[in-house]
């Protein structure tokens, strides 16, 4: 329950931000330029974050004597400010508008990294509330020191704000992470070795959103803020279909594998699987019908035009198989993860790149809009498979087969649904355009049948209740 609430919350605070930024720049050259800087920083920021359950969480903490080294913290403060002046040199090189954010927002790094170990002690403690409201007090801060700058024309303005977001929530994670519960230690747990061969797998697997901003940015003015709204829009449906259910359980599937107890991890991550993919396919059958609406509600004002919307939806609808994929490879990857297969994970994150890459060139010239969402979707379904395929040979692959098996049936439906509802949806788009009100109409009439037939066909009510823990 907490969890929903805090996701809730980020999302509706990311809402309100996208929705002041829409209205005040539309879908021009200057959205452009902030949708850029926004991917730039982002790409730097979420590097420390990723790194909390991937390389902290697991390492951190002395299993004997429960107590947690704060002794690798110089390496994220050191990481942090190489990035920081990455940043202001890169600016150098920009033209002027994006230049100025990406100077004033190039702190933000800075304090991602000191964010990163305090976060970690959070979920180690496991004080979830603490680590998941991070993002929410970072949003806050952002979307208040946004209206009180006055004006969102100042490009300076604009990278403050990001700067501000950041340091908030280091001050907040950093205050109530760290001022109680349990000892601390100065020791060092990560070689050298392993922390540069973890940054760079994670630069490398997280490239993929800067890579499609690179390839928006070939296409007319506003293709890079088109392409900014529609996967805000996405993400944020990605944190609903996630939950953080993934890494909620890393800590705990962590001890499990480390214990051999495969059998307890196994079952453990199938209903992390399962859960995950039932959560991806209601997502996408509220969001088909909805979308448009939605759309319109939060971005039309302004600058921001009824045409605009429509084109920001056409990229929401190429996104959406990118959220449900995105969401069911986070859950098998944090095994991995856990096992130490970066090697093999970084080629699933090189896999969709050259994917992502070679879709978009291909559809460039035809589809302009949509050439990129379309190359993220099928880069992400690539990433998916191949991610499976990792999975399938490991040691835990035949116990999580078999702990699969017992919820086929609930696996099956939601496929069934995911695919039928998305096919409606595209081949009405194609063949009626954007005047789809009797098609949203249509879904959300097989929406409100799959749920009813889940609840009352017994075997996959009964299989539901089994994922997740029997709180349905």
């Amino acid at each position: 329950m907490t969890t929903t609430v805090l996701t809730l919350l980020n999302v509706i605070l990311g809402f309100v931000f996208q929705s002041a930024v829409a209205a005040t720049m539309g879908l021009s050259g200057a959205s452009d330029s902030f949708q850029l800087a926004w991917s730039i920083v982002t790409f730097g920021t979420v590097l420390f974050f990723t790194l909390v359950p991937i390389l902290l969480v697991p390492r951190l903490e002395n299993p004997i004597t429960r107590e947690i080294g704060l002794g690798d913290w110089p390496k994220f403060v050191m990481l942090g400010t190489v990035l920081t002046l990455a940043q202001l040199l890169i600016a150098n090189y920009c033209e002027p508008g994006l230049a100025d954010i990406l100077r004033w927002s190039a702190p933000s790094h800075l304090f991602a990294a000191m964010t990163a170990i305090p976060l970690a002690v959070a979920y180690i403690r496991k004080r979830f509330v603490v680590a998941g409201i991070g993002p929410a007090i970072n949003g806050a801060a952002l979307l208040g020191s946004f209206m009180l700058t006055g004006t969102t024309q100042q490009p300076s303005s604009i990278g403050a704000c990001l700067t501000i977001g950041y340091m908030c929530q280091m001050i907040f994670v950093g205050v109530f992470s760290m001022n109680r519960g349990g000892p601390f230690g100065v020791g060092s747990h990560i070689s050298i070795r392993l922390y540069v061969f973890l940054v760079g797998f994670t630069l490398l697997s997280k490239f993929q959103p800067l890579l499609e901003r690179f390839l928006s940015v070939v296409g007319p003015t506003g293709s890079t803020a088109t392409l900014g709204f529609g996967q805000k829009l996405a993400q944020g449906l990605l944190l609903f279909a996630a939950f953080g259910l993934a890494l909620t359980a890393n800590a705990t599937l962590a001890r499990k594998v480390k214990s051999e107890d495969l059998e307890s991890a196994a079952d453990l991550m199938a209903k992390t699987v399962v859960t995950t993919i039932v959560f991806s396919a209601i997502v996408l059958l509220v969001a088909l019908p909805l979308k448009d609406l939605v759309i319109r509600v939060l971005f039309v004002r302004g600058e921001f035009t009824s045409s605009d919307a429509a084109d920001v939806g056409d990229v929401l609808l190429c996104q959406l198989p990118w959220v449900i994929a995105c969401a069911i490879t986070g859950a098998l990857t944090s095994y991995l993860y856990i096992e130490r297969s970066y090697v093999r994970v970084a080629t699933a994150a090189v896999i969709g790149l050259v994917v992502t890459f070679i879709v978009s060139r291909l559809l460039q010239q035809a589809f302009e809009l949509t050439a990129v969402p379309i190359a993220s979707s099928a880069g992400a379904v690539v990433t998916l498979f191949w991610i499976i395929w990792l999975v399938a040979r490991s040691p835990i692959w035949p116990h999580l087969r078999r702990k699969l098996g017992a919820y086929r049936t609930l696996l099956y439906f939601s496929s069934f649904s995911v695919i039928v509802s998305f096919g409606i949806s595209v081949i009405s788009r194609l063949t009626v355009g954007s005047d789809v009100g009797l098609t949203n109409v249509l879904l959300g009439f097989f929406f409100i049948v799959s749920v009813l037939f889940i609840r009352f066909y017994r075997p996959i009510w009964k299989q539901c209740r089994a994922a997740t823990g029997g709180k349905l």
